[in-house]
Formats: C-alpha cells, structure tokens, sequence
C-alpha cells in the first residue's frame, strides 16, 4: 500500500505542476486514463527503487503531451520542469519544517495526522509555484504555440535533462549516506537558486521567441496592408477615369437618341455600356467594403486572401454591413484562424467550375459572427476527416490547416466553429463571444 500511495503522489505532484505551466485544458476522462497507466507501468519502478518512478512518469507524459500537441520541444521540457518543480516544493517543505516550524522534517508513517499535513502541503507549495512560473511564461503566448528552433531546443532540453540528473543523484547519494538538517538546508538553496536560474533564462528565451513571432506577424500584416492600399489606389484611378469619360458616353448615346435608332442604341448600350457595369461590379470594387472593419490586422490578412482570390479567378462577395470594431480573440490567432479558413476556401472553391467564395462579419448582440462561404467539389470527404492531423486531399505533408484552427478555437473558451454544408455550399462559421 505504501508503494501505491507513493507512486500515485509522485504521478499527481508531476501532472498538477505540468498542467499549471501549460495552463490547458484537459479532458478529464482522458487524464484519468493516462495516470492509471503511469501508475501501473510506474509501481514497479518505485518498489524497486523510489527515484526511478520518475523515467516512466515523464516518458508517458512527454508521449501524452506530444499525441496531444505535436510539439517535440515542448513535450519534453514540461514533464521535466514539472518534475524539477515537485523536487524544489519537497525540499522548501523540507526546509520550512525545519527551521520555521522546528520540527522533524521525516513526513511520519503512512496515514498518520504529520503524513496528512506533509501531503497537503507539498501539494500547495508545488501547485502554486507551477501556477505562478505558468502565468508568468502563458500570460503574451501559449507555450505550445512557441516553436523553438533546434538548437534552442536542444540546449534547453539537455539543460533540464542534466539539472533533473544532477538533482536526484544528490537527493540519491544523500539518501543513502544519510541527511542531517545542515545538508537539507544547503540542497534546499542551491536546487533554488538553480532552478531560479533555469526558470529565468527559461522565460527570457520564451519572450525571446514571442517577441520575434510578434515581429514576424508584424510584417506579414504590414504587407497584407501595403497590398489593400496599392488595391485602393488602383480603384480610385478606375473610377476618376471612369468619372472623366462618362459625360463623353452619355454624349454619344444622345446621337442614337436624337435619331431615334432604338437598335442602333440597343447594339451600342450592349456592347459598350455593359462591359463597363460589369467592371464597376467587379471583385476589384468589392473590396472597399472593407472599410467597416476597424482593426488593421484583421483588414490586412482579409484584403491579402481577398486579392489573392481574385486574381486566380474566384467570384468574391463581401458582406460588412455594420463596423467591427472589436473582437474578443487574440489578434495573432484570430488572424491565423481567418487565413487557414479562407486558404482552404480559396483551394477548394478552385476545383470547381465556378468558383465562388463569400464572407461575412455580421455583429450579434454578444458577439461576432464571422462566416467563410464557398463554393465545392462533389467528391468532398467527410467533415470529421478534414480536421484530422495531415489529412489532405492534395497528398503527403499537406493537411496540417484545419488541425492546427482546431488547436487554435480549443484554447478560446469564448469561440465555438461550427462547419455544415447547406445549399451545395461549404460553411464555416466562427463565433466569438464577447464575454
């Protein structure tokens, strides 16, 4: 039973700490499963030495993470700063026992009121630090969201690696030889003091990153911008030119009236006034409707993709009837939400004979609806299919899109996707609430 307990606490001590640094949501059945299994697979290793229920413990979980997130980087390094985390909390309860409560820091036999009140606490004081040290690195970006170059990645794995070896091989030698109250005290400093560090230069790379993800996204939405500006300098030159020559065309019809040649009119109004309408009409023009969306961002991917449609042939009808100043989501993710979403339109709409893609933002009483519309193929697979890791239509090393949105909407409480087919017509609407 002592063997049970002990390998279950170290389990619980391990997944609190790392769904605190990820601040994610799991399922609760699925994490369940997954720590019965560390617990069976993890037993044998702790009756036949304690510290070694820690390699299945966090070879499981970097597997978990990793079926989850598909993040190498990040799969590994959570389990074992989770894991360096528990060892800190033991030590500070360690200390505190001894030099602030005064007491024996051994947490008594199995049961006992003393053994109660140690696991209590080390689950508090490992809770909060994980709590604290993942607000800190989630509160500009979800740390699943950092892509670490491999390098980077490399070296912070190894650093942590080495750190969690360097750790149990003192906690392990002392255990052996014996722990008096001075070497507890001097472990506690330097694991804090180390682990400190690490965290530190932990967060420093991190913001790092996000710093130059922030950049990156920068000029991405300064060249959407740059491209809906030449785009409107185009259309006002259409329409001064067009408002120079209409007096001329109007001219001209008189003539036909004058002589009252209605079939000389008639030929004339359809092989010249016509086309022109139809320019007027055009997707060219459509895009001044953006003008009701007010946040830069959003209008720069919109006007990109917009464009890009048009230009490989694709009708495009824009319904913004009312401003949109504010949408509760994060900008960066909205804007990658928007651009697989109408990637994926534009690719499917291409593959029929006439291609066709609307979208609407339409403000509801608490909340935007925004809705992708386009036109498909009869040979459509199935809807659960397409939001599958790597399923594409277009062969190997494709299909990462729709799973990737998927991740993105599971991180915002506040945005549901719904995607249907009605009217021969592929549907995708997200709707983000504004609470």
């Amino acid at each position: 039973m002592e063997y049970f307990i002990g390998t279950l606490l170290t389990t619980i001590f391990i997944y609190i700490s790392l769904i605190n640094l990820i601040c994610l949501k799991f399922d609760k059945k699925e994490l369940l499963a997954v720590i019965l299994l560390t617990q069976l697979i993890g037993l044998p290793f702790y009756i036949k030495l304690r510290f070694l229920s820690i390699i299945p413990i966090n070879i499981i979980a970097m597997i978990f993470l990793y079926k989850k997130y598909r993040n190498v980087i990040i799969s590994i390094i959570v389990p074992l700063a989770s894991t360096l985390i528990s060892v800190l909390g033991d030590y500070i309860l360690s200390y505190i026992k001894i030099y602030v409560l005064k007491i024996n820091p051994d947490p008594g036999y199995l049961g006992s009121y003393m053994y109660t009140v140690s696991v209590v606490s080390d689950f508090l004081i490992i809770f909060m630090i994980s709590k604290l040290i993942g607000r800190l690195i989630n509160r500009k970006v979800k740390i699943f969201s950092i892509d670490f170059k491999i390098k980077f990645g490399f070296l912070i794995v190894m650093s942590f690696l080495l750190t969690l070896i360097i750790f149990y091989a003192n906690i392990i030698l002392g255990n052996d030889n014996g722990f008096s109250n001075e070497v507890i005290e001097l472990n506690g400093l330097l694991f804090f003091v180390y682990f400190t560090l690490l965290m530190s230069i932990m967060y420093i790379l991190v913001m790092i990153i996000t710093k130059e993800l922030k950049i990156k996204n920068r000029q991405s939405q300064f060249e959407s911008l740059q491209e809906y500006t030449i785009k409107l300098e185009a259309l006002y030159m259409d329409m001064r030119t067009f408002r120079h020559d209409y007096i001329n065309i109007l001219s001209s019809m008189g003539g036909y009236i004058e002589s009252k040649d209605i079939d000389g009119l008639s030929v004339f109004f359809n092989n010249n006034i016509m086309p022109l309408s139809k320019g007027i009409e055009s997707n060219n023009f459509r895009i001044g409707l953006l003008k009701n969306i007010k946040l830069p961002e959003v209008k720069g991917i919109m006007s990109s993709k917009i464009i890009s449609a048009q230009e490989l042939g694709i009708d495009v009808f824009i319904d913004i009837m009312e401003p949109i100043e504010k949408i509760n989501m994060d900008i960066i993710d909205l804007c990658r939400s928007l651009g697989i979403l109408i990637d994926n339109a534009i690719e499917a709409a291409l593959n029929c004979r006439q291609p066709s893609l609307k979208i609407a933002f339409i403000n509801k009483n608490n909340s935007v609806l925004i809705s992708i519309i386009n036109s498909y193929s009869e040979d459509l697979p199935p809807i659960y299919k397409i939001f599958q890791k790597g399923f594409s239509t277009k062969g190997e090393n494709r299909g990462l899109g729709l799973s990737n949105l998927k991740k993105i909407i599971e991180n915002h409480n506040n945005v549901i996707l719904d995607t249907f087919i009605e009217d021969d017509e592929f549907i995708q609407n997200i709707e983000i609430s504004l609470t």
